[in-house]
């Protein structure tokens, strides 16, 4: 039958010891050139020399499959500097898949699979080219345990655990070889494959055990709220968001302007502050919880107390059921919601705190007065649409419009009072 192996596929649960047979996935003769030979393949020992894989031994291909997809990553992020995340296309678009098994069951043929309609001549953000970065990036790294026993200075530390897993369901007699192919040929590597043997995967556990006894900080960015400050330790703890506990944060030594700053922003009662970014580094806990942030070299305001209490109001009223104001009132529309969450940084800038108060037909009025004139923001239908209403008393009557939602425009009107929308 025809098989298919992705990175987050678990075929050890789905096919129990059963084994596949080795034919070639449905149409994989018409796939591309470039999808070919991503990494070379072969196991060795007895059970290996039978026609088919035998399918507890596709625990080993997810675990190649999960190290290549993070090394690729890392190689992305590395050749992106400032760039905390991958694009998002970067998950769907590394689908690794197996498309056939040759020489009994020892050579699993693996592909990068380029979905229909993506040219890789437009992937402007490089995601390929770091992709097929990754494989050579593996053999280095087997090659420098084997040979000088401890990993390359460039490898990610957090991956030497998915690095010592390779081979791990192998027996004594059993080894994988990995290589990188020759751009033109799908099954031989070139240079010749690594060996991972009992003896390499003994070492690499070593390392792995080394690696957790002393891990190594690794560059962290945390955001919440900051509750203490020690002077003398140069030191304050952070009140990450949506994590329990506190994170102590110790300062670059001699760095005063970065005090001062982290005193601006302090809650004297722990709870009332903006929200902050700090950026310093960190050992993570099995849990992900940070319990010390290491020379900290930043520290910006991302929410200010004013936008945190406006959304706290916002997040009242979409609490709000139909029937909250009679049989025939409406719960806030989500298009509605959305929209108004889009300006609230701008009305937190506001001189004077703006009233936002829900309506019965499910829209949102937001109040609010300059130079004694009453202001009047509407955000109506599914958030597509806005009414402003100027009611200066010295004058006779009201200055209306209804337009378009513009978020930029509703602010300005609710900052200066006037409507140029």
């Amino acid at each position: 039958m025809g098989s298919v192996f992705t990175h987050s596929a678990s075929l050890h649960s789905r096919l129990a010891r059963c084994y596949v047979t080795g034919m070639a996935a449905e149409g994989v003769d018409a796939r591309p050139a470039d999808e070919r030979g991503y990494v070379y393949v072969r196991l060795t020992g007895e059970r290996f020399e039978a026609e088919g894989m035998p399918a507890d031994a596709a625990v080993e291909l997810k675990s190649l499959a999960e190290l290549l997809f993070q090394l690729a990553r890392q190689t992305w992020l590395d050749e992106h500097p400032g760039r905390q995340r991958v694009p998002p296309a970067f998950d769907d678009l590394f689908d690794l898949r197996l498309v056939s098994i040759g020489e009994g069951s020892a050579v699993p043929q693996l592909v990068l699979h380029v979905p229909a309609g993506f040219d890789p001549m437009d992937d402007g953000d490089d995601m390929l080219p770091a992709m097929h970065r990754a494989p050579a990036m593996l053999v280095k790294a087997l090659e420098t345990a084997r040979d000088d026993f401890t990993v390359p200075a460039t490898f990610p530390s957090r991956e030497v655990g998915r690095l010592a897993r390779i081979g791990k369901s192998l027996g004594e007699n059993e080894s994988i070889h990995i290589g990188v192919p020759r751009p033109d040929a799908e099954a031989a590597p070139a240079p010749s494959p690594i060996e991972v043997t009992s003896e390499v995967r003994e070492t690499l556990a070593l390392i792995d055990m080394a690696f957790r006894a002393d891990p190594e900080p690794e560059p962290t960015v945390l955001e919440g709220v900051v509750t203490e400050f020690d002077s003398g330790e140069q030191s304050f703890h952070l009140r990450v968001i949506g994590r329990p506990g506190l994170t102590r944060c110790q300062l670059v030594a001699g760095d005063t302007t970065l005090a001062r700053a982290v005193i601006d922003v302090l809650a004297e009662d722990g709870v009332t502050a903006p929200d902050v970014r700090v950026q310093g580094w960190a050992v993570a806990v099995g849990s992900g919880r940070v319990k010390v942030l290491h020379q900290v070299t930043d520290v910006e305001v991302v929410r200010t107390t004013e936008e945190k209490a406006l959304m706290t109001r916002l997040d009242e009223l979409t609490a709000l059921t139909d029937g909250w104001w009679g049989p025939s009132s409406r719960a806030v529309v989500p298009g509605v919601a959305e929209a108004t969450r889009g300006v609230l940084p701008g009305l937190a800038r506001l001189s004077t705190p703006p009233l936002i108060v829900p309506q019965p037909d499910g829209s949102v009025v937001i109040e609010s007065e300059v130079a004694g004139s009453h202001l009047t923001a509407a955000i109506e239908e599914d958030g597509t649409a806005m009414f402003l209403c100027v009611d200066d008393p010295a004058a006779d009557q009201p200055d209306e419009l209804v337009a378009a939602f513009n978020a930029e425009a509703l602010v300005r009107f609710l900052e200066q009072g006037v409507i140029d929308a």
